[in-house]
This record gives C-alpha cells, sequence and structure tokens, in this order.
C-alpha cells in the first residue's frame, strides 16, 4: 500500500521480523530474491567498472538487505572494499550473523535515518534491492534517498532496482534533480513486457563526480520507455497518461 502515513521504525521491524519469520526451514533463513539475479543486470556492468577504477577496495552498503544473495555476487565479480549489510529487521539481523562472512558487517538500522550509523560520503555504493518500494510514504522514500545521497561518495553510485511501476520512473526523475544526482534508467526483461515477459527497473543514480557520458540503453529499454513517456503505460500504446493511477507521486498522499 502506497499510503501517506509514515510508519514508525517500530511499525516496520514488526512487520519485516513477522515476514522473515515464514522464511524459515529448520531454523535456517532461506534467501530470496525479489527481482532479479546478478546476471540479469548486465547493463550495470559497465558503471561497476568504472567506479572500481576509480579506487580500489571502496565500502559498499545494502540497504534493506534482507536474506538477498545479489551483493555477495556482485562483490565476488567486482572488487570492493567492506560490505555493510542493514535491514531494519533485528530477527533477520540476528539470522545473518549465524554465518558471518568475511569482509562482512551486519547492521541494524533505519534506511530513512542513518546518522548515528554511517558517515557523511562513507560508500562508493550504495545498492536499494526493492526497500525504497517497501516504504509506506513519499515523505519516507524522499528520506531515504536523501539519506543514500548524504553517505556516498563523491564519485558514487547508488544502484535501485525495483518492480515495474513507471510512475515510479518519474518519482526518481524528479528527485534525482533536488538531490543534485544523475539517473540513468534500464529496463531488465527478457523480452518486451506487452507479451506477458516479467519485468524490472534498474536505475543508476550517480554523483557529480561520476562519468555517467555513456548511457547506452538496449534496444528494448528504449523502446519501452518510448512507450510509457507516450502513454505513461509500461505495457498499452493508447493508454492515456492522465488516466493511470500516480502511486509514487505528491498525487498519492
Amino acid at each position: 500500500s502506497f499510503g501517506a502515513m509514515a510508519l514508525s521504525a517500530d511499525s516496520y521491524a514488526n512487520h519485516w521480523d513477522n515476514w522473515y519469520a515464514d522464511q524459515q526451514e529448520e531454523g535456517q533463513l532461506v534467501c530470496k530474491e525479489w527481482h532479479c539475479t546478478f546476471e540479469d543486470l548486465t547493463s550495470l556492468y559497465p558503471y561497476l567498472q568504472r567506479l572500481v577504477a576509480t579506487s580500489e577496495q571502496l565500502p559498499i552498503l545494502d540497504v534493506g538487505c534482507g536474506s538477498s544473495t545479489l551483493c555477495r555476487a556482485l562483490t565476488t565479480e567486482f572488487k570492493f572494499g567492506t560490505k555493510y549489510m542493514m535491514d531494519i529487521s533485528p530477527d533477520l539481523i540476528a539470522a545473518l550473523q549465524k554465518n558471518v562472512e568475511e569482509g562482512c558487517q551486519y547492521v541494524l538500522g533505519d534506511c530513512r535515518d542513518m546518522t548515528t550509523i554511517f558517515s557523511d560520503q562513507q560508500f562508493g555504493l550504495v545498492l536499494d534491492k526493492g526497500t525504497l518500494d517497501a516504504l509506506h510514504s513519499v515523505e519516507d522514500r524522499k528520506r531515504m534517498l536523501a539519506e543514500c545521497k548524504r553517505i556516498l561518495q563523491p564519485t558514487g553510485l547508488l544502484v535501485s532496482i525495483a518492480f515495474s511501476d513507471p510512475s515510479r520512473l518519474t518519482f526518481l526523475d524528479e528527485e534525482a534533480k533536488e538531490l543534485s544526482l544523475r539517473v540513468h534508467h534500464y529496463l531488465v526483461a527478457k523480452g518486451d513486457p506487452r507479451s506477458g515477459v516479467p519485468a524490472k527497473f534498474l536505475s543508476i543514480l550517480s554523483q557529480e563526480g561520476f562519468d555517467s557520458s555513456h548511457y547506452c540503453p538496449d534496444e528494448l529499454t528504449e523502446r519501452v520507455w518510448d512507450r510509457i513517456k507516450r502513454t505513461g503505460s509500461l505495457y498499452e500504446d493508447e493508454v492515456v497518461k492522465d488516466d493511470l493511477p500516480d502511486l509514487w507521486g505528491e498525487n498519492s498522499l
């Protein structure tokens, strides 16, 4: 639900504690990918290559890590420094700490306010896999993006992966402008969504110090982006944008 009211940290924590309690088998946490695997994110690879070329051992934050293994796969392929896995669920963090990985720290925290946990410009990369989607209000989502901007290094990247709601793109475009971030969007799909193929969005937000001049969307991304700009729909060419519900903008308040 994309309601108007911001929820308390305790409300979010209780919700996800209950959810992860159902995601265990024989006392072991079951890993779950909500969106896509690292192998699906080929559009991201050139950005990561340029990022790690700027500095060695950049620290990385998975904000709202859940039980995903995406961050682990990313840091296996590219040389980053310490991995920080943060989530608001105390039960999840406790479960993850049972199998501590080398070079990894597990942190309990609220993505809307990380001032007591992380310093300004601490991270080269911040990874968001649906955490922005899981927040219940425009206010909460804006606070999260502002915090991610604060903790990014001057050449850093915020990588945001999400379900395919077109109004999310408008929201990110507007917020990126407010935060002086550049944003590139890509479609992650094995075909055109209008044929029933599942699709996700990959948005790469970069600080001004990062070389973001090489935006090379594939043909499918360009075709679907053109459809969204013309009609507001991921699927239909004839849908009128004004007829669609705005789940991410101020109209959702």
